[in-house]
């Protein structure tokens, strides 16, 4: 192609560890069409994105214990992604609690839909901790701030989800998949029948909801 022969990085795109590509082709970061960053007719500068370093505060368990992690951010919560095998949310849900933790309920899935993305792979779906309540979809049990629905406007979800399918049957999981990230990167969640076979995520909470 022609028009990627003739893209040439700037230091403003080098000096991010960016490289000019065209713009019809995919870049896994953000993005700059500015002249100042990459010169040649249809080019831009791709910035890779970089999946957050997992910190050991405030929990030093994420650090010090096989397969925890967390992610950089106000949040500070404690993860384990289990791709070892599939399961249903009810089997996910019990598994977790087994394991002293419980389905997840991430405040920036976002970043934790790419980092799981960059680390495990595509598709990665999993459950997290949202379930049907006739109604809407909310996240399930736990203390009152987490007895929440989930506003079937979040921009979180994906095209068309939950739609009519808010009825117990119906379960939340974590739309990480590549082609996803790409294409609708606003697009984190979506609804399952609670027996289809999804990866589980859970995270380390002070307190253990048992039931469900």
């Amino acid at each position: 192609n022609s028009d990627i022969a003739k893209c040439k990085a700037q230091e403003s795109c080098s000096s991010l560890g960016g490289r000019c590509i065209n713009k019809a082709d995919y870049c896994n970061g953000t993005t700059n069409g500015s002249a100042k960053y990459c010169r040649g007719r249809n080019c831009q500068c791709c910035i890779p994105y970089t999946p957050p370093e997992p910190t050991c505060e405030p929990s030093p368990i994420c650090c010090h214990s096989e397969g925890f992690f967390q992610l950089s951010g106000p949040s500070s919560q404690c993860y384990k992604f289990f791709d070892d095998r599939t399961r249903n949310w009810h089997q996910a849900n019990h598994f977790c609690l087994a394991e002293g933790l419980r389905l997840a309920r991430p405040y920036d899935a976002r970043t934790l839909r790419s980092y799981i993305v960059e680390r495990y792979g595509s598709p990665s779906f999993a459950w997290v901790y949202g379930r049907g309540n006739g109604m809407s979809i909310v996240w399930k049990d736990g203390p009152a701030d987490f007895r929440t629905h989930i506003s079937e406007n979040n921009p979180l979800w994906k095209d068309g989800h939950p739609g009519t399918e808010t009825n117990s049957t119906y379960c939340m999981y974590l739309l990480a998949e590549e082609s996803a990230w790409k294409n609708s990167p606003e697009e984190t969640y979506g609804v399952y029948p609670c027996y289809n076979q999804l990866f589980t995520l859970c995270e380390l909470v002070t307190y253990v909801i048992h039931g469900g």
